[in-house]
Parts: structure tokens; C-alpha cells; sequence
């Protein structure tokens, strides 16, 4: 299963490409640690705010750290890119989209 990750303005308006990631997402469920990542899964959806995305952006990094798979790495710096480029703008949403059918 894969999860779309959109960047996306209050309208709901796309602001990015949708992006897809299948091989970090087990990381996600059952961790501990922070606020963010224990919520993002392939069964359900889940947004970040651009004053939470800072928040949700060092839980990736710290992931990231960990991290030694480069499928894994490549996926993590994509979901980076969109977590700066949202704190940039104005009303930005970060939307994890579960596959769930």
C-alpha cells in the first residue's frame, strides 16, 4: 500500500505535485516518539499545518538520521522538500492521503 502526499493551500487547491511513498511508512505506526509521525498511516488521512509543519519536519529529519535503506532516504527527503516549501507559504496543509481501497 502507498501513501499521496499532496502540498496544498485552505482551498484545497494543489500547490506541488502528489507525491507517493511504499517503503517508509512502517517506521511511522507504534513509534514513541513525537507528535506527527505515530499518526501518518495507510489506512487513514492526516494533514500538517505550515505552524506544524516545522515540528513534523524535525520528526522526518530524526527519522531520517536513522535511516540506512536508500529507498527509505529518498522517500524521506521528498517529504523534506515538501515540508520547507510549505512552511514557506501562506495557509499550507501537508496532506498524507492512505490507500486504504
Amino acid at each position: 500500500m502507498a501513501i499521496f502526499i499532496t502540498l496544498e493551500n485552505s482551498d484545497g487547491d494543489i500547490l506541488a505535485p502528489a507525491i507517493d511513498i511504499v517503503h517508509i511508512q512502517k517506521l511511522f505506526r507504534g513509534t514513541d516518539e513525537g507528535h506527527y509521525l505515530r499518526f501518518i498511516a495507510d489506512d487513514i488521512d492526516f494533514s500538517c499545518n505550515q505552524y506544524q509543519l516545522p515540528f513534523a519536519r524535525a520528526e522526518f529529519e530524526a527519522l531520517k538520521a536513522r535511516v540506512q535503506n536508500p529507498e527509505e532516504q529518498k522517500e524521506l527527503d521528498k517529504i523534506l522538500g515538501y515540508c520547507r516549501k510549505g512552511e514557506e507559504l501562506q495557509r499550507a496543509y501537508l496532506k498524507f492521503y492512505g490507500d486504504r481501497y
